[in-house]
């Protein structure tokens, strides 16, 4: 994908390792544990949205594995601004365009709007997985407990959207 302008928004352009590096660490540490595999910002690629000031104001990467794409970390600096529909709508058709068939995304049980986002644009909820949160608190201990509005944060909720 080569930048693409979006009015009054900024621009979405591929993300470069030293982004994806320094997101990560300042919103999530790294690495980024999902049911599927432990992520380091080398091993993924994404997309970055930027201001005319260059700041990044949303992240989105992914993995392809054969026509399977998973989104490894999604996040937007501001929410309820349209950053994060334009991102998910942009890496889509990047990944669309790259032969992958479908996509999921791997989201904890406090997080009901982002359930509610990921349903809202096509997604389907395919599977629960129960405690998965303590394999990832294996690897990172300081992920927190509760969540969201006072909720153990315990499981993972699996989306998948055909492409």
């Amino acid at each position: 994908m080569e930048e693409k302008e979006i009015a009054n928004q900024g621009f979405i352009r591929p993300a470069r390792q030293e982004t994806i590096e320094q997101f990560w660490a300042a919103r999530w540490g790294i690495p980024i544990v999902t049911p599927t595999w432990i992520y380091r910002p080398g091993d993924v690629e994404g997309l970055s949205l930027r201001d005319a000031e260059e700041r990044v104001l949303g992240l989105i990467t992914w993995k392809v594995n054969a026509a399977q794409a998973e989104i490894v970390s999604f996040d937007t600096v501001e929410h309820s601004r349209g950053w994060g529909s334009l991102l998910l709508q942009a890496a889509e058709e990047e990944l669309q365009a790259g032969q992958a068939e479908s996509i999921r995304v791997f989201t904890t049980n406090d997080n009901l709007p982002g359930l509610r986002f990921y349903l809202h644009r096509g997604y389907r909820l395919v599977k629960v997985h129960l405690d998965a949160m303590d394999h990832v608190r294996e690897i990172k201990p300081r992920v927190p407990t509760v969540g969201r509005q006072g909720v153990a944060i315990r499981d993972l909720w699996e989306v998948q959207k055909a492409l």
